[in-house]
């Protein structure tokens, strides 16, 4: 039934919903938004040998903003729809920073309608299929996420927000 509104294969949702734990545990804010950034690479430096290096004081070393800090690289956001939420349901991701979206629909067929006032972009999430989607918000604003296919009794109630700093 996979694809018609039936239930998802079980290992594809439960594998989805232990990286999105790591993702919401990692991003999470005291306000209870989750604030995707970059993050280094440490594996990138563990095989290197800092032996014998030298680091002399009295040069001046380059220094970069740290939000302008591979700006070219798609931050991941992570988002789960189920009977009747999103998780996470408040989202603030930074303008002009591409993202990638990599969402899944845990139980039955949902939509995702991001607003972006005068017109939205719409996604269809079937149960069980990770669905990507990347985007770069050109503007700061307050954006409703709402479910658009019906999910049942409490589908008009599942939304979320996404503001962008």
């Amino acid at each position: 039934m996979e694809g018609h509104g039936g239930m998802a294969s079980t290992s594809n949702v439960e594998a989805f919903r232990a990286e999105l734990a790591d993702f919401v545990a990692r991003f999470s804010e005291p306000d209870g938004s989750v604030y995707p950034r970059p993050v280094a690479n440490p594996e990138a430096m563990s095989g290197m040998n800092m032996d014998g290096m030298e680091m002399a004081s009295d040069v001046e070393a380059a220094h970069t903003e740290p939000d302008h800090a591979g700006m070219d690289t798609p931050v991941e956001v992570l988002m789960l729809a189920e009977r009747f939420y999103f998780d996470p349901s408040d989202i603030r991701l930074e303008v002009d920073r591409p993202y990638r979206f990599r969402m899944l629909a845990a139980d039955v067929t949902h939509g995702a309608s991001i607003q972006f006032g005068e017109g939205a972009r719409m996604i269809r999430l079937g149960p069980g299929v990770e669905t990507e989607l990347q985007m770069t918000f050109t503007r700061p604003g307050s954006f409703l996420v709402y479910c658009t296919s019906y999910c049942g009794p409490g589908h008009d109630g599942m939304q979320a927000r996404i503001t962008v700093v």
